[in-house]
């Protein structure tokens, strides 16, 4: 059984358009062993794939081949379609595929992060999204690992095409 009592700890606001947004520090409480990151309102300046990498204990991001995913993505007007990958350089789709800011459909959704802070555990995700893509909503169900075991104290959040993120906002709560 999951607890489900979300402790507030930090809220960030992007507020200048980036291909790569860190958070950098975001894990920093030994209280927890699970977090939750919950996003909202994310733009991009074009359309594309938004992924997520991790940043270690000495605050590089990780882009060694230590990531493996699956996604499955459910459009509401056309069949359904799964991503997956092992030995992947990130964690593709965890914020979705959102439209252009111009069109306002924004990407939102939530990430279960367990055992980042915790040295001799692997750091696993899973969580859920909604967006529209070309006038097509979706939602998408994800599930992932980092198969290093090694300190975590954050994310960054990118574009495969190094599409500008232009607005969003991200609240990470702690898990009781």
């Amino acid at each position: 059984i999951m607890a489900t009592n979300l402790q507030f700890i930090k809220q960030e606001t992007v507020t200048t358009a980036s291909s790569l947004v860190e958070f950098d520090n975001f894990f920093n409480t030994q209280e927890y062993d699970t977090y939750c990151i919950i996003y909202s309102d994310i733009h991009l300046a074009s359309l594309s794939d938004t992924s997520m990498r991790l940043i270690d204990n000495s605050g590089s991001v990780i882009t060694a081949t230590e990531y493996e995913f699956a996604t499955l993505n459910l459009r509401c007007s056309s069949t359904f379609s799964k991503n997956q990958e092992t030995g992947a350089t990130n964690l593709r789709r965890f914020f979705g595929r959102p439209d252009t800011e111009s069109s306002g459909e924004p990407s939102n959704g939530v990430i279960y992060v367990y055992n980042p802070l915790d040295s001799t555990k692997f750091t696993y995700f899973h969580g859920q999204s909604a967006y529209c893509e070309t006038n097509t909503e979706i939602g998408n169900r994800f599930v992932g690992v980092h198969k290093s075991a090694e300190t975590i104290r954050g994310f960054a959040r990118f574009n495969n095409a190094g599409t500008n993120v232009t607005s969003g906002q991200i609240s990470l709560y702690g898990v009781k």
